[in-house]
């Protein structure tokens, strides 16, 4: 059964960062019992975002029996990859105040790509439907809802994201154009070496 994307949350788990040595299946279990901590409790579509920003050896494709695992075990409705967001650089630029200032800083400090902040930024505009996925590069895989879009955004991640999530909301966010009051919900569970000691 299909509903109407804006008037669901959309929620994202299992933030995955993904690099040249694969996370244990030990690992993956315990962002999805945190995750499922959310799902069970709040409706809402569920989508995963993929950090692959640092795979060298490795590729994407090497980690499909694990991402169709994680799919499965949260019931994900919709993944995306992050250096796929690249695309929307200048639509998320359009959307804030000091866009001139921000585009140099990228240009002269980072070679001219986004930095984790940056793409945490593309990420919500997105979901919250404020940047359009002209480029289909959010993946729908449940065919459950017709978009990825929501009217509010509820993002359960590791403490590890806290300090970005924080500097996206005083670099990036004090600077758009966009209302973003009261639309994003960010819960955040502990690393799991500091969970289980």
């Amino acid at each position: 059964m299909e509903h109407d994307s804006k008037a669901i949350k959309s929620i994202e788990v299992c933030h995955l960062y993904l690099t040249d040595s694969p996370p244990s299946r030990l690992v993956i279990d315990y962002h999805i019992d945190e995750a499922r901590k959310i799902t069970t409790t709040t409706e809402g579509s569920i989508i995963i975002l993929v950090d692959d920003q640092h795979l060298r050896r490795l590729k994407r494709s090497d980690y499909f029996p694990l991402l169709h695992y994680l799919c499965n075990e949260v019931q994900a409705d919709f993944i995306s990859f992050e250096t796929d967001l690249f695309v929307y650089t200048n639509d998320w630029l359009k959307s804030q105040s000091n866009m001139q200032e921000l585009g140099k800083v990228i240009k002269k400090k980072y070679n001219g790509i986004p930095q984790c902040s940056h793409y945490i930024a593309i990420w919500y505009l997105l979901r919250l439907g404020y940047i359009q996925d002209t480029h289909n590069k959010v993946l729908n895989i449940s065919n459950k809802y017709p978009s990825f879009v929501g009217s509010e955004l509820v993002s359960v991640l590791s403490e590890n994201n806290r300090p970005y999530e924080e500097q996206t909301e005083s670099e990036i966010f004090a600077f758009c154009k966009r209302n973003l009051t009261g639309k994003i919900t960010r819960v955040y569970y502990p690393e799991p070496g500091v969970a289980n000691g």
